[in-house]
Order: structure tokens, then sequence, then C-alpha cells
């Protein structure tokens, strides 16, 4: 299988599943008080703080070990051992939570927030362990195992929480419905890599190969501390000095489409393992070629994605999450600035190159420059400050990181990254806006509204992408492929011969 088709099915397994749970979100902010659904984001935001930090780069660690362990006995054992550890991690990180409720509901000035996490403590001890799942098939090559896995398990568990919330459950039965489900995936990694890996026979514990991993993890573990505080930082101040409420509104724009996140992390999960094998094996011209290639693809992708929604951000937000939220708009317009520079996975490329420490110290700089950045606009433009300093601290990070690799590889700046390239695709998604602003004058708000736009500003994208030559045939060949055109096609021809 091509690279380029294990992204495409990675891709599309991480997508449907993170549209179950932006469907999720998208239900409970319209059936919720502002105020539970302020607490319901408020303990996702506690839990998506402490999960990167313990896990102290162990998941990580998966594409660069597994591709490099020849011996299927290692590889066996290697899956086991770090599956142990992050139960491990869990139980201590579930003990953190369920003891620090009290503070942290104090610190968000809000009651409500107890309850709801001496519950959701309960999620990280089985959650940990399904973490690895979807990088351990990566390297395994068995995408669309991971895909239908993620997408599955996505699936029931909005089915089962959209059942509840219009039963008229609360919020305590719905943080012991995620706990529940992450209990069930647990259990479903474990016979996932029982029957992957049944055949190989291999130690329980390998305390050599326990000592690389814990090597090579502590930095990226290091690393990762302080990014999660930075990106979370602006939410963690809104929680702070405004009302629940108010953090409800922030959040909803606070946001990254389901999507857009995802096109970049998993093509950099995926060829993740393929650098690392090219750095092992001191073929860097081929890396930096593979490197720009996923900067090709995520750029097309991003930069329509980009323009469009920063044009439409208004009737977006309020055909989702009604008129309460509208408040939420210019928050999400400022972030929708990450996707200029979230065409390349940088992390997945140093890691592959086995430079952890780099990370490190761009943490340092992007924190340090975020809380000044925060608390400076905070006064000067008030709720929307934080969201101005985030965005601002992600392109400081994120031109370090390239300035670091150029250094690295030897390269100019020019050479390193495919700035031109960028320029052109974005040139081309700018001007295809001009062909849906007329149409904001002619239909009303609504779905139809910009379901016509969407597929009048795709039309125009395509068609011009392709007479630039910037879309090649191997992309119209996937496209086909994963969106049905081949199917429909078959099942023409099909009809007219009979």
């Amino acid at each position: 299988m091509k690279l380029s088709e294990k992204v495409v099915i990675a891709f599309i397994g991480k997508l449907l599943s993170s549209a179950f749970s932006f469907a999720t979100g998208i239900l409970l902010a319209r059936m919720l008080t502002r105020v539970d659904f302020g607490t319901y984001q408020q303990a996702m935001l506690i839990v998506a703080y402490v999960t990167p930090v313990a896990l102290f780069g162990i998941d990580q660690s998966v594409t660069f070990f597994i591709p490099r362990l020849k011996d299927g006995r290692e590889i066996k054992t290697f899956i086991y051992q770090t599956t142990a550890i992050l139960f491990l991690i869990g139980f201590l990180a579930s003990m953190g939570l369920f003891f620090c409720s009290g503070w942290v509901s104090r610190l968000f000035h809000n009651e409500n927030l107890k309850s709801a996490l001496v519950i959701f403590s309960l999620y990280p001890i089985f959650n940990f362990p399904f973490s690895t799942v979807s990088l351990v098939l990566y390297s395994l090559d068995k995408q669309k195992l991971s895909a239908t896995i993620e997408v599955l398990s996505s699936f029931f568990q909005f089915l089962v929480i959209a059942i509840l919330v219009l039963l008229g459950f609360d919020l305590k039965a719905l943080f012991m419905t995620l706990v529940i489900f992450a209990l069930i995936k647990m259990v479903v990694s474990l016979f996932v890599y029982r029957s992957t890996i049944k055949d190989r026979v291999g130690r329980v514990w390998d305390p050599h190969l326990l000592r690389d991993q814990l090597r090579f993890s502590a930095p990226l573990g290091l690393s990762r501390i302080l990014p999660v505080i930075t990106v979370n930082l602006d939410k963690i101040i809104i929680s702070a000095f405004f009302t629940v409420r108010d953090f409800a509104v922030y959040s909803v724009g606070a946001i990254e489409l389901p999507f857009v996140s995802l096109i970049t992390y998993t093509m950099g999960n995926v060829i993740s393992p393929k650098l690392s094998r090219l750095f092992f094996e001191k073929k860097n011209d081929e890396l930096i070629l593979v490197w720009h290639r996923m900067v090709h693809k995520t750029s097309m992708c991003l930069y329509p994605i980009f323009v469009f929604f920063g044009i439409n951000a208004a009737d977006f937000i309020k055909l989702l999450y009604g008129g309460r939220y509208e408040g939420s708009i210019p928050v999400f317009q400022v972030y929708l600035f990450v996707l200029l520079v979230r065409v390349s996975d940088n992390a997945a490329v140093i890691r592959a190159c086995n430079y952890p420490a780099l990370i490190f110290k761009a943490s340092v700089l992007v924190f340090a420059s975020n809380l000044i950045l925060t608390l400076s606009l905070l006064r000067i433009i008030g709720i929307l400050g934080p969201a101005v300093a985030t965005v601002l601290a992600i392109y400081i990070n994120f031109f370090y990181i390239v300035q670091s690799l150029r250094r690295v590889f030897k390269l100019s700046l020019s050479c390193i990254f495919p700035w031109k390239y960028l320029a052109k695709v974005l040139g081309l998604a700018m001007s295809c806006g001009a062909f849906v602003l007329p149409l904001n004058y002619v239909l009303p708000i609504g779905f139809l509204n910009l379901f016509i736009k969407g597929f009048v500003y795709v039309s125009v994208y395509t068609f011009l992408m392709t007479r630039c030559g910037l879309l090649e045939d191997s992309d119209w060949n996937l496209i086909k492929k994963y969106t049905g055109i081949e199917f429909l096609k078959k099942i023409s021809r099909t009809a007219r011969a009979t």
C-alpha cells in the first residue's frame, strides 16, 4: 500500500471519529444550559491538560521504536510493556484529578465542577492504555483496522450520549458514560493487540528496552508540558477571570474544525515511521522530499478551509450553535489563522530525526511569549486578547522550529520549507472567495446557504488547482477512490451494460 493511501485511510478514520466528537459538542451546546455546557467544557479542558503531560512522551515513542524493532518478540514485548506503563500512569493521573477536584473548582469559580471531576477522574486510568492503539497499528501497517476501531468507538459514544441528553439525564450521567466507554475501549485495545501479534513470542518485561524508551520519551514528555499549557492558556485564563457562561461562549469559538488539525496530525503520524527510517539510513534529501510532499498535500486542504470559513464564520457559528453563542464568532475567526502554519507536523520531523530537545527549547520560548502576550492583550482588547495571544504564540513556535531545522539539515531558508508553493495555494484559495461573497446577498442564512456556497467554492477551487497543475493525477485517483466517485462510476457502467 502506498504511503499516500495509508495517509488517506488514517485521515478518513480520524475525520469520522472527530466529526462524531464535534457533533457531541454541538448537541450538548444546544441541549444544555450555558452553565452546564461550560462545566462540561471545563472538565474536558482539565483532562486535555492532564493527558499529554502525564503520558510524558510514552505514546509518541511508539512510531519511533516499532519500525526499528526487527525482531517480532521485541515488538510484542514493547507493546505490552508500553500498555502496562500507560495503565500505571493513568492510575496516578486519576488519583491526582480526584484529590485536586476541589481546588480546580475554586480556581474556576464553579462549584458544579467538583462533583463532575470526582466522577471523571476515573477516565485517565482506562483511556491512557487506549491512546496508543492507532499509533501501534500505524507502525504495523494496519491503517484500516485503526480507522475502523476509531470510527465505531466514536459513533457508539455519540449515540449513547445523544440518547441520554434527549432523555434529560444530568451531567453526572454523561461523565459516567464517558468513563464506561473508556473502560470498554481499553478492553478492546487489549484484544486487538492479542489478535495482531498473537503469533509472536515475547517477554513480559525488557528492562533494556524500557530504559531506551524512557530515555527517548523523557525529553518529549518535558517538551510537551509547556506547549499544552501554552495552547490552553487562554481557556484557563478565561475560566479564572470570567464567569462559566463567558467560558462556554469562548470555548465554542476557541476551536479548530474537527477535520483540520487531523489532516496534519494524521499525516505526521503515518509518515513518521518512514521519516525515522530515512534519517536512520542517512537519506536526508529523501526525507526533506517526503516532508515537503506532506506540506503540499496539507496546504491544498487547509488554505481553502481558512478562506471559506473566514468569510462565512457568522453563518457557521449561528447555524451550529444558535444565537446564544454569537459572541464566539470573533474568537473563531482569530483561531482560523492557525491554519496558515498548521500545514506541517514539525514535531513528527523532529522526533524522526531524534532531536526531541529542540521541541523543549521551542516550548520554553512559546510559553514565555504566550504568557506575556495573553496578560497584555487581555487588558487591551478584553476577552478576545487571549485568543490573539495564543495564535501569535503558535506562529512564534512554528518559525523557531523551521529555523532550527534549517540549521540541522544545513539548508537555506528557501529550501527547508516550500514557501513559494504555499503562497501560490493561498493566493488561489483567496481568489476563489470572490465567487462566494456575492451569494451572501442572494441566499438566506442557513444550511442551504452554506451548502451552496461550499459547493461553488470547492468547484472553482478544484478547477483552478487542476488548471494550474497543483492537483496531480495521483491526487485525483485518491479523491475518486475514497469519495465514492469510483464506486458510482462502476454502478453506472453496470447499469448501462444491463
